[in-house]
């Protein structure tokens, strides 16, 4: 009995920390709802609209107390993305260092 008690520990920790690595969000704009999915041990930016997800290609990655803030670039030369992945989740879309396009998400 005691190196089970051990064992279940080890595979619940294990557990929660592959879960954390993931952050999901759901996000809205005039097109209507996305999902946003960011994986911090492969430090990949994937949206989803519907169907198949598109890869955001990730510049820059920064943890912060509250979460992450992810900026990188869009696909087929599209604009530069910020995500911010804390308290007050949301995606800035940029051209030339300029916010165009706020998505708030939950």
């Amino acid at each position: 009995m005691l190196k089970i008690v051990p064992i279940a520990l080890l595979v619940l920790l294990v557990s929660e920390f592959a879960v954390a690595a993931q952050i999901t969000m759901t996000c809205r704009n005039f097109r209507g709802p996305y999902v946003a999915v960011f994986d911090s041990k492969a430090r990949t930016f994937r949206l989803r609209r519907t169907g198949r997800f598109t890869r955001y290609r990730v510049r820059r990655v920064q943890k912060h107390r509250y979460g992450y803030v992810v900026s990188g670039k869009t696909v087929k030369g599209g604009p530069d993305f910020v995500a911010f992945l804390g308290r007050n989740r949301r995606i800035h879309f940029e051209d030339r260092g300029k916010v165009f396009q706020t998505d708030k998400c939950r």
